[in-house]
């Protein structure tokens, strides 16, 4: 664990921030290439990346101070600073992919040609940014005897938690690995056989979300009774689901109505 990656000068770089900056260059320049192959307008495609990056950070924090607002009753200019610090990566996902379809809309840039370029740049987001949790301290798991379990430093929540002499999950090392395997599989397995626009972006964010439901049940740092004994995000990832699974569905079925016409 290492929250505070460096300084300079006296301003400290948070190990989240970072990470999550890392991935936008990075992401940036997948999607950039990948659809320059496309012919897709590279002065846009950095103007949505610009936005997701904002929306990115912006979404993080805000859901961060939502569901911890106690932290910050106190102090609300605490909201605008990183003590106490926190991010929230499900509201950073949310909130970029509202923005990121709305700049598509307003750009005219082909929605779903592009959804499937930018299947590549948010699984190295994915990987990146729980890389940052995981330095960061924050997104634990529960306790566990399994050889999996670490042990973060006194000064962590999970430790504060939990006690020094525990191991818990490191659910944001699972999440991270699952973001590339999935890609793999989307890559190795969708690609070859796609009927449609999207079905890359489908794909992935069905069995991603999926992943993440899965793997939010061994988180130690979330209430599990928010809804029906649901985390807020297995509540909301399950709607998502659905959505994503209908919409694949419907344009599944138009390829095929398509082809007996045909």
């Amino acid at each position: 664990m290492k929250p505070i990656l460096f300084k300079i000068g006296s301003t400290s770089v948070p190990a989240y921030s970072f990470m999550l900056s890392l991935a936008f260059i990075i992401g940036t320049l997948i999607a950039i290439g990948l659809c320059k192959k496309q012919n897709i307008s590279i002065i846009k495609m950095f103007g949505l990346a610009i936005s997701i990056q904002i929306s990115a950070h912006f979404g993080s924090r805000l859901l961060f101070v939502i569901n911890n607002y106690s932290q910050f009753e106190t102090n609300l200019l605490n909201v605008f600073t990183l003590s106490p610090g926190g991010f929230d990566f499900t509201g950073g996902l949310f909130l970029s992919v509202c923005i990121g379809i709305i700049y598509i809309k307003l750009t005219n840039l082909p929605f779903w040609k592009i959804s499937d370029c930018l299947v590549p740049p948010i699984a190295v987001g994915i990987f990146l940014t729980k890389i940052g949790c995981f330095l960061g301290g924050c997104c634990y798991g529960k306790e566990t005897h399994s050889f999996l379990g670490v042990r973060f430093p006194p000064d962590s929540l999970a430790a504060q938690k939990f006690g020094v002499q525990h191991l818990v999950h490191p659910t944001q090392l699972y999440e991270a690995l699952s973001g590339l395997i999935i890609l793999a599989l989307v890559i190795l397995c969708v690609r070859k056989h796609r009927k449609f626009e999207g079905q890359l972006f489908l794909s992935f964010m069905i069995l991603y979300l999926i992943a993440r439901t899965l793997n939010e049940g061994l988180r130690g740092d979330v209430v599990h009774h928010y809804i029906f004994n649901l985390t807020q995000t297995q509540f909301f990832n399950i709607i998502l689901i659905f959505f994503a699974i209908v919409v694949y569905r419907m344009k599944l079925k138009a390829v095929k109505i398509s082809t007996i016409k045909e």
